[in-house]
């Protein structure tokens, strides 16, 4: 077992863009399984993502000091933050100390997440059926009612009138995929 301590110290990587409706789904969805400290951890170690533009190690002390949380509490919360699929946890160790590297995901879609049997089955654990389904009929689609309507949309080449054989569609764009949306399958 590895074992943190405060004096280690950390960076943070996304795996995908985190928007704030994936913070919505976070305090929605996930904090009745994880609690409000792995809400709270996921959270500040967003923001240590955003901080880290200008150092990119962070220490444990400061994050445990600006949580107001215990060691063992951090401990916890990123096991919960792991187990859930919102967190990955890499370690290194050498002569100069202990480094962690977090890579945090995007949550799932509440689509996804109540389509995710451990997921919804948790949910109802932690809340009961009954605010389940509602919180569940919160994401759902309005119906929408067409009768008697026709649809008139433009569409994309008679509003924009694009040449196809410009080179501005074929050219070879620098593109990073790196933040496609990314989620961690917790199945396993």
């Amino acid at each position: 077992m590895i074992y943190l301590t405060k004096e280690d110290y950390f960076e943070v990587y996304l795996a995908s863009m985190i928007s704030t409706n994936d913070r919505d789904v976070l305090f929605m969805l996930y904090q009745p399984i994880i609690g409000h400290h792995a809400t709270a951890l996921y959270l500040s170690l967003y923001t240590e993502f955003k901080k880290q533009e200008l150092s990119s190690l962070s220490s444990h002390q400061d994050l445990i000091e600006t949580m107001d949380i215990t060691l063992d509490e951090l401990i916890e919360s990123r096991r919960l933050l792991e187990g859930i699929g919102l967190l990955q946890t890499y370690y290194k160790k050498d002569q100069n100390g202990s480094y962690f590297k977090y890579v945090l995901f995007a949550p799932k879609t509440p689509s996804e997440f109540f389509s995710d049997v451990l997921l919804r089955g948790l949910l109802v654990r932690s809340i009961g059926e009954k605010k389940t389904n509602q919180i569940s009929n919160i994401y759902k689609s309005k119906q929408l009612d067409l009768d008697g309507y026709n649809e008139i949309t433009e569409s994309f080449v008679n509003v924009f009138h694009p040449d196809f054989d410009s080179t501005d569609f074929y050219s070879s764009l620098d593109y990073d995929h790196s933040y496609k949306r990314k989620t961690k399958d917790i199945s396993k």
